[in-house]
Parts: C-alpha cells; structure tokens; sequence
C-alpha cells in the first residue's frame, strides 16, 4: 500500500522554561521551516538556536532509527561529518599551546615514513587546505573502492604513503582536502602515543563540557543515542551503508547540545582556550598574496561587514550545519539523519528570521537567486566572440560557450544548457541553474569567470575558438594503464567508433571527448588527459576527480598474442 505524505514532525519532551516571552513568534516562525511534506517514519534531525548563551529555540523532529521507531531527542547524536576539523585543529593547537609542536614544522618531522615530495610541508598548510595532498576519498576510487566499501585509516594512509606527485605546489592554492586532516590525526597519536579517539576525549571533548560528543571507531563500540541515517528512495527510506573508518577529517558524533557548548567559544571563550579558539579563524593565504575565508576547520565569511564562522558536514545519510555571528552572540545548529535536508538553505532562511532589520545578514551570500535581473542589449557580433570551448586546467573542468536563437548558451558539466542573458557588456547572468552565477568574459586574456553565491570563483581559459576537435587515433590509445601510485589498472578501449574506459571494480565507462586530447566520463574518471612524448607518442593519460588531479596511469607495453 502507498505510504501515505502527511506532515510529520515529533518534537522532543521540552518544557516551556527553554523559551522567553519575547522568542514566541521567533519559535512560531522557524517551525514551520522544518515542517516540509515527509512520510510517516521518516528521519529527521535536531536544530538550536542560542542567543548570548541562552537556547531560544530548540526542537528535534523524525526518528533515528527508522526500523525500531526511535524518536530522534536532544540526547541524539549524528555524525557531524566535516564540522569534525574544527575539533581536530584545536587539538592541534593544544598541543602547540603545551610546546609538543609547532604549526610552522614540515609534516616529515612527526610523520617519518611519510614521503618527501621536493616542496615543504607545513602543519598550517595542512590545517588550512593549502599543501597540495590529493583527497582521500578520490585517490581511493580511482583505486577502487566503490560507493558503500569501507574507507579505513588504515587504508587511506597507507595509500597517501604511496602518493608521488601533488595537486599543485604547496600554498599556491587553496583545494579542500580531507587528507590533510587525517594526517593532522595521525600527528596527535605519534605525539601523545595515545589513540586519537581517546585522546581527543580526554583533552579537548570532556574539558570542555561536552560530554556526549565522541570519534566514532567502527566495531570497538557503540555510541548511545546514535542516529543512523537515511536516503528516500520511491516511496521508502532506506539506511545508508556506514563505509566510515577513518578519522580526523570527520566521524565524530555529537549532539546539538554539545555543539551548541562548542559554540559558545567563538563569541565568549574563556580562559586558556580563548587564543586557541581566535586562532582557529586565522585564514589561510596563499603564495600569491590571496588570503581565502578559509581558517582552522572552520570558514571564516565577512557578510557584507558582519563576519560569521561556519562550517557543514555531509557524510551518508548525514548532513550538519553550525554557523555563528560572534559580534551578535548568536549561533545555529542544524542536525540531520536525512540526505535530502539543504543546509546552506535552511541557514539563510533562519538568518531571515533571526536577523529582519539586518540586511547586510539576510543577504547571506553575494547573488540572491530571487533578484531582478535587468538585461542590457548586446549585439550578435559580440555575443558571437564569446564562443569556444573554455579549460580549467587547475581545477580539470571544460565548458563549452556557443550562440544559438539571439542568445548566448553555457553547456554545464552535466551537459545541461543554460542561458546567459547579458547584464553588461561583458558579464551576463546564467539563468535556469540552481545558483545563477555571474559569469564574467575577459576577450583580451581569453578568460572566463564564473562567480557563484558562496563567493568561489571558477576561472577559465579559452583554449578553442572553433568548435573542430581533432579525435586521436583510437588505435594509439587503446591499451592497459597503469599506476604505481595506486596500484591500479584501467583499460581503454574502442567499439563502434566510441571510446570506453574500464577497470575491473567501476565496470566500463564511456569517454566523451571535450577537445582534442581531454576526455570525460563519470566517478571516479572525471577527466582523462592523454600525455604525449615530443614526437607525438601516447605515454600515458592523467586522471582527475575534483580534488585529486593529474593521478599518472602509465600505457603498458602491448603483449602481441602468439
């Protein structure tokens, strides 16, 4: 039978004392922003808001744990995902506090069978998502490891030990890099000669006050209260595959309650942990000068003169959200066991609520997708100039502009087709996409920029004016691909004048061509680069996924059968 879509939502035992007379209509307000359409049994999650360390709103609706109808209550805990670095840059810091390190040390000081790759790496680059280390999670797919298997600390660092190459030189960029903080754990233990869990407990967690917030370690024990988590598909929720076995860069589960403790250091620290908490939003600049609003585990945002600290967690079923605005002693947090919860959404629509007569905070990022757009008329022969196939080769992506209908057309990565209506001369508005980016072209350099809400910025090169892409010689790049880095072995080859990719754990993918020699296809062989000797022979290809780039697969010699 059809489950039937009620509005649903069950709130924990909570007496009236958690709520002042004046934060009534506060509460009336932000209730009905989590009372969406969901199906009986649903999962849910846990959101507070506190004001100069006093709770002013504080609900917990669904359940845990779906197949039990556990309800979830303040006392449940959600993996917060990501919001776990800010919890281990602090240790960090303590432990520079006690004089056990310093941030300014290359990382081969305390991790010895860790390769030197010709450039020095800092615990700070670490700390703040500017050493160049390839992400975990893409150098395991690439590897093999396939959505559900189980991600270990023991697998990653071993396959960071075998990593030969970076992404980029070390400050030059900022990449986000969840390698970086599991190493940053891996520190705390050859330092303390303590389990990081235990440690992490014992010095940062129960110091504290926060009593109910724990590193999760798979098959030594179980945390009370813990929430599993859920994705909908059809007309049923189904628990999400606990793959999670590392630590440091995430996995640590906590409540809003013991968050809610957590924040408070940022608008109000106390004693001996008020210099590590400031330090913690020290952002992070980069060789050219660029500061980004990145710091120590958490984001450090200037919203139009207000500054806010935030950061978001995404793992399984699991989403989290924690934001704080230090100069009004506010903060927010937002828990959930349900994939489907849009976080950054639900801050904005809470910083409505929270702050009417701010605008400079209701506007929590640069570009509002409900503001009028007014298009200005740029000639055809213009919009015409903009055309081509544009290249990221930092951050491997290709997009590709054209004119069709009086109108300037962007492919996305998806090759969905979006408008860009102009807004001035040289900047236009991309319509119909979830964000509506600016994007900026610049005809003397041959770039183009996108700017998007959360204030990133994504920079391209025109690298192809026509539209005529030479396709290499299948029978050239037809072979096995292998790399020492990881082990690993993929295979291209050709069928009906189509290319295809394969390795024995993904299956096989197709290869759409972006231009010449550049290819994409799905997770984890985003793009494949063809690399060729002066002469023109293929050598090998380089695979990137987002946050791991140039991965070298090396072309196996042919073996000629007998």
């Amino acid at each position: 039978m059809q489950v039937k879509i009620i509005l649903f939502w069950v709130f924990s035992c909570l007496t009236a004392s958690h709520f002042s007379q004046t934060d009534i209509p506060i509460s009336k307000e932000i209730e009905p922003l989590f009372m969406v359409p969901i199906r009986t049994s649903s999962p849910g999650g846990s959101v507070l808001i506190a004001r100069d360390g006093d709770i002013i709103f504080s609900k917990d609706y669904g359940f845990s744990n779906i197949e039990h109808r556990i309800s979830n209550t303040k006392a449940t805990v959600y993996n917060v995902g990501s919001i776990a670095k800010q919890f281990t840059a602090l240790g960090i810091l303590l432990l520079e506090a006690e004089g056990k390190l310093l941030i300014e040390d290359s990382i081969n000081s305390y991790l010895p069978d860790f390769p030197d790759f010709g450039f020095k790496i800092t615990i700070r680059q670490l700390l703040q998502h500017t050493s160049g280390l390839r992400d975990s999670h893409g150098l395991l797919a690439l590897a093999g490891w396939k959505k559900g298997d189980i991600e270990s600390q023991t697998d990653i660092l071993r396959i960071l030990r075998q990593q030969k190459e970076l992404n980029f030189v070390p400050e030059s960029e900022f990449l986000y890099s969840n390698s970086g903080y599991i190493l940053l754990a891996r520190i705390i233990e050859n330092i303390t000669l303590m389990p990081f869990a235990k440690w992490m407990e014992d010095f940062i967690f129960k110091p504290l006050g926060m009593f109910h917030t724990k590193v999760y370690q798979r098959n030594k024990f179980s945390i009370p209260s813990m929430a599993n988590s859920y994705s909908l598909k059809g007309t049923k929720y189904v628990k999400q595959l606990e793959y999670w076995d590392y630590y440091g860069s995430g996995n640590v589960y906590s409540n809003a309650i013991d968050l809610h403790i957590w924040l408070q250091n940022f608008s109000n620290p106390k004693g001996p942990w008020y210099p590590l908490f400031l330090k913690l939003q020290t952002n992070s600049y980069l060789s050219t000068g660029q500061y980004t609003n990145y710091g120590m585990g958490v984001r450090t945002i200037d919203i139009h003169g207000r500054k806010s600290i935030s950061h978001g967690g995404s793992i399984g079923g699991f989403r989290s959200a924690v934001i704080v605005f230090p100069e009004d002693k506010i903060h927010i947090v937002i828990l959930s066991n349900y994939n489907a919860i849009n976080m950054s959404n639900k801050i904005r629509e809470l910083c409505d609520i929270l702050f009417p007569n701010r605008p400079e905070i209701r506007s929590v990022s640069p570009i509002s997708p409900n503001e009028k757009i007014y298009p200005v008329t740029v000639s055809k022969k213009q919009l015409q100039k903009y055309e081509g196939i544009y290249w990221s080769s930092s951050e491997k992506i290709g997009r590709k502009v054209y004119f069709k209908n009086d109108t300037l057309r962007y492919v996305g990565g998806s090759k969905n087709i979006f408008p860009l209506v102009p807004i001035g001369l040289h900047t236009f508005r991309m319509l119909k996409s979830k964000d509506m980016p600016e994007v900026m072209f610049y005809p003397n350099s041959k770039r183009m920029v996108i700017r998007y809400r959360d204030m990133a910025h994504g920079n391209f090169s025109l690298c192809q004016k026509d539209f005529q892409i030479v396709f290499p010689n299948p029978t050239e790049l037809v072979g096995d691909y292998y790399s020492k880095e990881l082990h690993s072995c993929y295979t291209i080859s050709e069928s009906n004048s189509r290319l295809y990719i394969h390795h024995v754990k993904h299956g096989i993918m197709e290869l759409q061509q972006l231009y010449n020699d550049i290819f994409s296809s799905y997770w984890p062989v985003n793009i494949v680069e063809i690399e060729r000797s002066e002469s023109g022979d293929i050598q090998g290809i380089l695979i990137s996924n987002g946050r791991t780039r140039n991965v070298s697969f090396k072309k196996l010699p042919s073996i000629e059968a007998k």
